[in-house]
């Protein structure tokens, strides 16, 4: 690209994320001639994870996920979810688009740890955002609190708030 004589930056759009950049800049004369090159080097940053992820209609065997987009540049959603201290970790693959899933045939009474990651079309990844949420012990429990929902509020504290089931009618 050929930047005005005037400008001292420009930006470059429309690069992938994580991604290491070399920019070169050669200044041309009026009389036509070229200097030497100037370089740098620079790595774009992750996109922004998704977030506020929480659940709804949670029963004895099902967990409904929602989410917040990080960033609209989100091609897919890698979710995985695994009993709290267990090793049968499940995954899928999730279209960008989508804001909620159904996880379904779990273990009644059991907790579950939740991680959401945005992939882009490049493959790179944004951080993962995590919560947990525990299935009923049968469906006609009753619950102590529901409508939980964990806030991501900086990238090393989060907000956690729930409904009482006083809160709920």
């Amino acid at each position: 690209m050929i930047i005005n004589g005037n400008e001292t930056s420009q930006v470059l759009d429309n690069l992938n994320s994580n991604t290491l950049y070399n920019v070169s800049l050669t200044a041309i004369y009026p009389d036509k001639t070229e200097s030497d090159d100037v370089s740098a080097s620079e790595r774009t940053l992750v996109g922004p994870a998704p977030s506020n992820l929480h659940f709804t209609n949670i029963s004895a065997n099902s967990l409904q996920l929602h989410w917040e987009h990080g960033t609209p540049a989100v091609d897919l959603y890698k979710l995985t979810w695994v009993p709290s201290g267990g090793t049968d970790k499940k995954e899928m693959i999730i279209n960008g688009n989508e804001t909620s899933q159904v996880l379904d045939n779990l273990n009644p009474d059991t907790l579950y740890n939740v991680t959401l990651t945005g992939i882009y079309a490049d493959k790179t990844e944004t951080d993962k955002v995590s919560a947990s949420e525990s299935t009923y012990k049968t469906e006609s429990d009753e619950v102590s609190a529901s409508e939980s929902t964990c806030k991501s509020v900086v990238y090393k504290s989060l907000r956690f708030t729930f409904l009482l089931p006083y809160q709920l009618s």
